[in-house]
């Protein structure tokens, strides 16, 4: 702010470099941190007198440009309250909140989050911002689906408590709360603050304050190998009431396709179920702080090295039906060693740069075909779009598929009325002809996405998408979510890089 126009007990914020997750963006920004509501309303106040553009901003862990600005910048780490309620399993908490601390606080009640995404510095504000997914979503939905209501700050200093409308209720009865309820979870912070939410919780039957989670491997040479055993699997989780405490009852689908060779795939399949057992088998991958992962991490860098790496966890560190137990924790954060990977070469002066895209290929178990339908798309997708970037001499660093149950009537969620399949494509590397190869063939996927599967980018990640194809793919819905930022910001106070840059003239 200028020294005119200072918001009540605020003092003027300092100018800092911002950066993205991925590396591939920055901003020079004015970054202010209040620490109320009363705060951060007058921030508001004089930002709209002063004319100022505002971009809210919490754990720093987003992957493209969704919490960049630069003209003033609100972090929301010190509004980082946790209140659980456990007679009610349900648990209140401040935007900046870290979910690694959340789960501190609910392990020795044997409580934990449905959705808990895959770094324990990602914030509560940020994940509902981006209805965020984790491997625990086949069986629990994403994260939305999990709030039981927030209060939303607008920009003109209106405080809402936004709760879900009823089930099959008529969307133009639903009151301004129930549209925002739908347009701020997955709205990317682009239509006011968050200031509290309140989330409902899984009980467990964890005794000594450990949870554990048991994970059984699977391995497979084609896709459509993988397809046979993951798509009944995702259909008999569909079809059952999933619970923690029952071991019967799977918890977490995931898995892990990597390339080797000249192209020959090779495919990792997860299932997973909350244990009591005290037992451990930890797996390396869940182990974030193993001083190997860094290392390791370095050398998925470098492509010949990458596919090397696969080959040998794929012989010989996994075997069929081999089995897990590890802390929930680590099972939950295992992102972090990639995280802290990336910091220790970017302190040794390396960019540590990234790209990722996951596109969903949708899977409507009642329609004509339903599962057998769905496991056809999805093996012509991955065929087609690993024969696509092979052909380009592009090889995934990583590259998982992901089951998403319809999701609730989230403006921008990718899932939003159809359920569907994620695949994730990431390249981690900083040399710039890949990155650049990378995003044009992210570009072209998402046509074909949509032109031949009817599917959606998913907006959390990195996005190269045109702007007509993300238009044709969020339709009435991204229609919908600007009607509802002229009434909630009328005078468009808050920003999103991202937003802009994908949607364009839409926004």
């Amino acid at each position: 702010m200028t020294n005119t126009t200072n918001p009540p007990n605020q003092e003027t914020g300092r100018e800092r470099k911002l950066d993205c997750y991925s590396g591939l963006y920055s901003a020079r920004a004015e970054v202010l941190e209040p620490t109320d509501v009363e705060e951060l309303s007058g921030i508001f106040a004089a930002a709209r007198t002063a004319g100022r553009r505002i971009t809210l901003r919490a754990g720093a862990h987003s992957f493209d440009g969704q919490a960049l600005g630069d003209d003033l910048v609100v972090s929301m780490l010190r509004m980082s309250a946790i209140e659980i309620l456990p007679d009610e399993r349900k648990m209140r908490v401040g935007p900046g909140a870290t979910w690694g601390a959340i789960l501190a606080r609910l392990q020795p009640l044997g409580l934990v989050p449905a959705v808990t995404v895959t770094t324990e510095h990602a914030t509560a504000g940020g994940t509902l911002s981006g209805d965020c997914l984790s491997r625990f979503s086949p069986s629990y939905g994403k994260e939305g689906e999990w709030i039981e209501s927030f209060d939303l700050l607008t920009t003109e200093g209106d405080l809402l408590t936004c709760t879900p409308p009823a089930k099959d209720s008529d969307p133009s009865a639903w009151s301004m709360e129930e549209r925002a309820f739908c347009g701020v979870i997955g709205g990317l912070g682009y239509l006011g603050a968050v200031m509290s939410i309140v989330y409902c919780l899984l009980p467990t039957k964890a005794s000594d304050g450990k949870i554990g989670v048991r994970t059984i491997v699977r391995k497979f040479e084609t896709f459509a190998d993988l397809a046979a055993d993951l798509v009944p699997t995702t259909r008999r989780t569909h079809l059952e009431d999933s619970d923690p405490d029952d071991p019967e009852k799977l918890d977490a689908i995931w898995s892990a396709l990597g390339p080797r060779g000249k192209g020959t795939p090779t495919l990792l399949f997860f299932t997973s179920t909350y244990t009591a057992s005290s037992k451990r088998r930890r797996m390396a991958l869940h182990r974030p702080k193993l001083l190997l992962r860094v290392l390791v991490e370095w050398l998925m860098r470098v492509s010949f090295i990458s596919k090397f790496i696969w080959h040998f966890v794929f012989r010989f560190v996994f075997r069929d039906g081999e089995e897990y137990i590890d802390d929930i924790e680590g099972f939950a954060f295992f992102m972090d060693g990639n995280s802290r990977s990336k910091h220790a070469g970017r302190r040794l002066g390396f960019s540590m740069r990234n790209v990722q895209q996951s596109f969903v290929i949708p899977s409507d178990p009642v329609v004509e075909g339903g599962w057998d339908r769905a496991k056809d798309d999805l093996v012509e997708w991955l065929d087609f779009a690993h024969d696509y970037l092979q052909k380009r001499n592009l090889t995934p660093t990583l590259n998982d598929v992901l089951y998403l149950p319809e999701d609730l009537p989230f403006l921008l969620s990718a899932s939003a009325d159809k359920a569907g399949f994620v695949v994730s494509y990431a390249f981690e590397t900083s040399n710039r002809r890949t990155l650049q190869r990378a995003e044009a063939a992210f570009s072209d996927l998402a046509d074909v996405l949509w032109e031949k599967f009817q599917g959606r980018v998913y907006l959390v990640k990195n996005v190269f998408a045109k702007q007509e194809t993300l238009a044709k793919m969020y339709g009435e819905h991204a229609v919908e979510f600007v009607r509802l930022k002229q009434q909630l910001d009328p005078k468009a106070l808050l920003r999103n890089d991202f937003l802009e840059r994908t949607f364009g003239e839409l926004l």
